[in-house]
């Protein structure tokens, strides 16, 4: 074993005074590294292995994303040596800072890569290279918790740009590839009567699409980080029925019987009007929260009226957990959340 580089009674020593920082020069003294930043990039680098290799390995696949979340989530505060001046440290801003490398298998693969690994893997979110996001509903679940991580990333970035153009900007460049889906979708949605929607060549994007955009919902935790999605997606408020919103209510008109699609969509919609720590606050003569509040029951109607009229005409099931009651707890979940809102008044029922 490498010699350490304190002797036992300067561990001891500093132990008490600061236990992070003897860890961290023990971590950095067995395995030949200089500081603690050095031991993140060798973290960073095994998530993105196993992102990118091990997504077959369902187990290491949600530690690894548990973790990455972690990473990007923790909020810690350190007492230095003195113990008087205490700080805060966003790990989320460490990893973004690391200036890690890239590795090489995945310098070849992708394309304008930026010299930080996570900056680089946040710029190719989306690649081919990290298979569980190609293998289909499978591993769809994994799909949110990744983009609630990037999401987290993502909107540290947004709240570090020094104007308002600066972080919509990252927003959208970052959205593009979700972007290109939905505007895929939304075309086929307006050709003749929506039912190009209906093919197998948009079922797996739609299905894709609703998780990643509920993992970068549950990542907008302020009023700022919302409305930033909420223009992404209701980007035309003049004329409602020309919002990219409205795609969703479109495909579950068509994938009304197939729980793999209503799902994931409801789910979507279920954190979108939710409004938690009050992120959902429109102006007073702002029209927005009662376009959300009909979005969100235009969908609620339909599902519930295709299911309703199932009900009448073929009562049987397969698996009626998932082909019935999961789907009717995700619309209460979307009815609840809409209702506890408060961003409507209950007068637009009949609008």
């Amino acid at each position: 074993a490498p010699p350490s580089a304190l002797s036992r009674g300067d561990v001891s020593m500093a132990s008490s005074e600061n236990p992070s920082r003897v860890v961290q020069e023990r971590v950095c003294t067995v395995l030949g590294l200089k500081d603690e930043d050095a031991i993140l990039g060798i973290l960073i680098k095994k998530i993105v292995t196993n992102l990118q290799h091990r997504y077959t390995l369902e187990a290491v696949l949600k530690r690894t994303l548990a973790y990455f979340y972690e990473l990007a989530a923790g909020v810690n505060i350190v007492h230095s040596v003195d113990k008087m001046s205490p700080h805060l440290i966003i790990s989320g801003k460490l990893l973004l800072k690391n200036d890690t490398v890239i590795v090489e298998g995945f310098r070849r693969t992708l394309t304008s890569a930026p010299p930080s690994l996570v900056r680089h893997l946040m710029a190719n979110h989306a690649s081919s290279t990290l298979g569980f996001l190609h293998a289909g509903p499978k591993y769809g679940r994994y799909r949110t918790q990744y983009y609630a991580t990037l999401g987290k990333l993502l909107f540290m970035e947004c709240r570090d740009g020094s104007t308002s153009t600066t972080a919509l900007e990252t927003f959208n460049t970052f959205m593009m590839p979700q972007y290109q889906v939905l505007e895929q979708l939304w075309q086929a949605a307006n050709t003749g009567d929506g039912s190009a929607l209906r093919s197998e060549q948009l079922r797996l994007p739609l299905i894709g699409l609703c998780r990643d955009l509920r993992g970068i919902c549950q990542a907008c935790v302020s009023h700022d980080m919302y409305t930033i999605l909420f223009n992404w997606l209701v980007d035309n408020p003049k004329q409602p029925q020309n919002c990219k919103i409205t795609v969703f209510s479109a495909a579950l008109n068509f994938y009304w019987d197939d729980p793999e699609v209503t799902t994931p969509l409801l789910k979507f919609v279920a954190e979108f009007v939710y409004n938690k720590a009050q992120r959902i606050n429109f102006d007073q003569n702002s029209p927005n929260g009662i376009l959300l509040f009909r979005e969100a029951s235009k969908i609620l109607v339909a599902y519930s009226q295709r299911m309703l009229q199932r009900e009448q005409s073929q009562p049987v099931y397969k698996d009626i957990y998932r082909e019935k009651y999961k789907g009717i707890g995700c619309v209460l979940e979307l009815f609840s959340n809409a209702l506890h809102g408060n961003y409507t008044n209950f007068g637009v029922f009949e609008l």
